[in-house]
Parts: C-alpha cells; structure tokens; sequence
C-alpha cells in the first residue's frame, strides 16, 4: 500500500515488462528468473505519482535509472513515458 492505495505489485511488474523492460529481458516475466528486475524502481514511481509528483518527473527518473544506473547508452523515452502514463492510470484505478 503507497499513500492509501492499494498496488499489486505483479500488476506493476506486467506494465513495466509490457511498456519498459529497458534491458530486453525475456518478455515472459512470471517464468523469467529476474522477475523482481524492476521491482524498486516501478514501485518508485508507483510512489512518485500516487504521491503527487508529475508524470514527467517519474519519466526523468526512469530515465536516469536505465542511463545511469543501468549504463544503457541508448534509453527509450517514450518506453519510460508510456510507463509512467499506465502506473499513473492503475493507480488512479485502485485510489479508494
């Protein structure tokens, strides 16, 4: 639960595989053994945006997540901005 709402955090998992997966992993997260992969960071922007920071605040962090953390030289902004836009639109789902 983040601020009252609700997440589930295989729900989480699905749009972050489905929209981001900035590491190519394999699509079929459920049997992939890195299933939690992205776990922090989705759950942080689950936070991020359930708190009230902007979408584009979230994308950013995505962002820096796959550039710096990750060393990605290349990182899809629209992937971290269609993230971002489904995280936001379940959460605004679940709020009771």
């Amino acid at each position: 639960m983040i601020d009252g709402t609700r997440i589930d955090l295989n729900r989480l998992r699905q749009i972050g595989w489905d929209t981001w997966n900035p590491i190519g992993l394999d699509d079929d997260w459920r049997a992939a053994g890195g299933a939690d992969e992205y776990d922090s960071y989705l759950l942080h922007v689950a936070s991020m945006i359930v708190c009230g920071e902007s979408q584009a605040d979230a994308a950013a962090y995505l962002i820096k997540i796959a550039s710096e953390h990750m060393g990605l030289s290349f990182v899809d902004p629209q992937a971290a901005q269609a993230t971002v836009a489904a995280i936001a639109a379940y959460a605004e789902s679940t709020r009771p």
